[in-house]
């Protein structure tokens, strides 16, 4: 495994806008598009102006003026109808915070943003279950890549096992 994947995927942090645990490297929420403030991005549209999210349908860097709010999401007015803000579909559910996890780091590498939810985050009713999910537009190529890979736990650390074909799946070790 690089030590650049592993740095980078060690610790995930969680958005203090809508509680989603996301990869900073990103620099902002995917789900909900909240920015990270200690990145000083500016907003497009008005560049002497502090962002505050990243549009969830174009991640474009919106200021407090830009930012219009659809359903706990930012997004900036040309897209304020966009498919991408409707509610985050799950694909993945666990107890075993690990295994959601894991699957999130193998949507991450193909580049299908996908945010992990703590139990009892996504409902008032009290559940054991974390989630994965991500926008409603990636579902299928989600599904799909979750699908082709064989995940397990080996000696407390993910390995992803060479799925149909011989191919490698996931980080080298």
């Amino acid at each position: 495994m690089s030590e650049e994947f592993s740095e980078r995927e060690s610790s995930p942090e969680t958005c203090n806008n809508c509680a989603a645990i996301f990869d900073p490297a990103y620099g902002y929420c995917p789900h909900c598009g909240a920015v990270m403030p200690e990145l000083g991005e500016t907003c497009a549209e008005h560049p002497r102006r502090e962002a505050i999210a990243r549009c969830v349908a174009c991640e474009t860097p919106i200021c407090e003026e830009c930012a219009q709010e659809s359903e706990g999401r930012y997004v900036c007015e040309s897209d304020l109808g966009a498919l991408d803000t409707s509610p985050w579909v799950s694909v993945f559910t666990s107890a075993e915070e690990w295994e959601v996890e894991a699957r999130r780091q193998l949507l991450d590498q193909s580049h299908i943003p996908a945010v992990r939810f703590a139990p009892g985050t996504l409902t008032s009713a009290p559940s054991g279950e974390h989630d994965l999910l991500v926008p409603p537009t990636r579902e299928d190529e989600a599904r799909e890549v979750l699908e082709s890979a064989d995940i397990s736990l080996v000696d407390g650390e993910t390995d992803w096992e060479k799925g149909k074909g011989g191919e490698e799946r996931g980080p080298e070790r």
